[in-house]
């Protein structure tokens, strides 16, 4: 088991894991009811808001991370 942090807020969950040690899951974010989908990478600094990835204008918001296969598909 591993502390991984947390995009802010006071709760992280963990969901999967794959072959390279990459974590996906959800964070709750600081002072909101709502999490935000993240993605772990040791080699890429930590804890990544998977909402930063992806284009603000598309209206998606990305809550929850549950799956990450080894190529580093993501079920959400």
């Amino acid at each position: 088991m591993a502390d991984l942090g947390t995009l802010g807020g006071a709760i992280s969950s963990a969901q999967g894991i794959n072959n390279w040690n990459q974590v996906v899951g959800d964070s709750r974010m600081p002072s909101s009811a709502f999490s935000h989908a993240f993605l772990y990478d040791e080699t890429l600094g930590g804890m990544i808001d998977l909402n930063d990835c992806i284009n603000p204008a598309s209206g998606w918001t990305l809550y929850r991370a549950v799956d990450i296969s080894d190529r580093g598909h993501i079920i959400g």
